[in-house]
């Protein structure tokens, strides 16, 4: 399968992911089913390596059909860029571990959540997990969760080589994860992203490897892109589609809307209006030039195998953080021009700056980055930095 066939699949079930926005909404997931048609289109097996059975897909492939998702459905396609992405972080673990996901085939779901808040006390060949974690996209559909966690030994914090308490990713399978109903939120809300919680769980070692500092142990071009940097550019893609479909309703509704108080004007004959929607279209056009732009450049050193820098990381990251704000305004002009219309929660507007704001929030494209970015340009330390 190629990445124009799911483009394709993906553009077939338009009318019926639109058909179902509310359901997923009142769900605070997405159901099932329409997991499973996703499943089958491809989307989630666009970034596991053809030699795994995946698509293999470069990065701004994959970004293409996360915009795409996203323009349709910011939650749908959240929860799409979530598991579709998990290959990333799995590269990271030992090669034993990818091969227990994906050794039979990519028709397997993956997620987790990043945020370090568990504890992995060192126990023999591996460790006892213990922790409670938010922020769990999709997790009612996973087969396998990946959680952070501070290391312990002998009840006092392990510390890293390079400064500060060592962190692991560990890989948990479904059993052993209880997931808690949390997600009760504005935006994002069909992402089913739920708090998940293990209790003195033990984890082999070979199911445990290093986010920072660590390093792909599969060998793909997509996975020698910091992986960091590669969900900076997801986060965006995923705004940048939520963007795409809030200017095409403003811009549909303009056409036929009649403001009360200008019964004889039409919304696309008001000057002001055709130059805020004028000006949305150019801001999406900069967001998404950025972010194809970035993916590009990052492939091509990927394939070349040319070494990353702390300054290379750090802009890859605040570009995205910059696409993501580009992509909110898009979104914010377009609710505007909506007026009234865009309140009711039958307008796709009002969903949809609710949705671009959530995305706003990801700790992915938080504008520490940039900062930052201003530190090693400036020479300055820039001691809190994890790339």
């Amino acid at each position: 399968m190629s990445v124009a066939d799911v483009l394709d699949r993906v553009k077939k079930l338009e009318p019926e992911i639109r058909e179902r926005a509310g359901e997923i909404e009142q769900g605070r997931r997405v159901p099932r089913d329409l997991v499973d048609t996703l499943a089958a289109a491809g989307c989630f097996d666009l970034c596991v390596p053809a030699s795994f059975g995946g698509v293999g897909a470069t990065l701004a492939e994959s970004l293409a059909v996360f915009d795409e998702l996203c323009r349709i459905d910011g939650s749908v396609g959240w929860v799409v860029m979530i598991g579709a992405t998990a290959p990333q972080l799995l590269s990271y673990l030992p090669s034993a571990a990818f091969d227990l996901v994906y050794g039979n085939g990519p028709a397997v779901h993956a997620g987790g959540t990043l945020a370090p808040k568990g504890r992995a006390a060192v126990e023999g060949d591996g460790y006892r997990v213990t922790g409670r974690w938010p922020f769990a996209s999709g997790c009612e559909h996973c087969d396998w969760l990946i959680v952070h966690c501070l290391v312990t030994e002998n009840d006092e914090m392990r510390m890293a080589p390079a400064g500060g308490p060592e962190l692991k990713m560990l890989l948990l399978a479904r059993d052993d994860v209880e997931i808690i109903d949390t997600w009760h939120v504005a935006g994002l809300k069909g992402t089913g992203s739920h708090d998940i919680a293990v209790s003195d769980v033990f984890v082999p070692a070979e199911r445990a490897g290093s986010l920072f500092g660590g390093a792909a142990t599969i060998d793909s071009t997509l996975f020698r892109i910091p992986v960091l940097c590669q969900f900076s550019m997801t986060l965006a893609s995923c705004a940048i589609g939520i963007a795409r479909g809030a200017l095409a309703g403003a811009v549909e509704l303009a056409v036929t809307k009649r403001p009360s108080f200008k019964p004889g004007q039409r919304v696309a004959e008001d000057p002001v209006a055709r130059f805020e929607l004028g000006r949305a279209d150019v801001l999406l056009t900069a967001a998404t030039s950025l972010v194809q732009s970035q993916a590009e450049q990052a492939w091509n050193r990927a394939e070349r195998d040319v070494p990353w820098t702390d300054i290379d990381r750090v802009r890859m990251r605040a570009c995205g953080w910059q696409a993501t704000r580009l992509a909110t305004e898009v979104v914010e002009l377009a609710y505007t021009a909506g007026g009234g219309t865009a309140l009711y929660e039958t307008s796709d507007l009002q969903r949809r700056l609710r949705d671009v704001h959530a995305v706003t929030q990801h700790a992915g494209v938080g504008r520490d980055t940039v900062t930052w970015l201003g530190g090693f340009l400036t020479g300055e330390p820039v001691p809190d930095a994890r790339l």
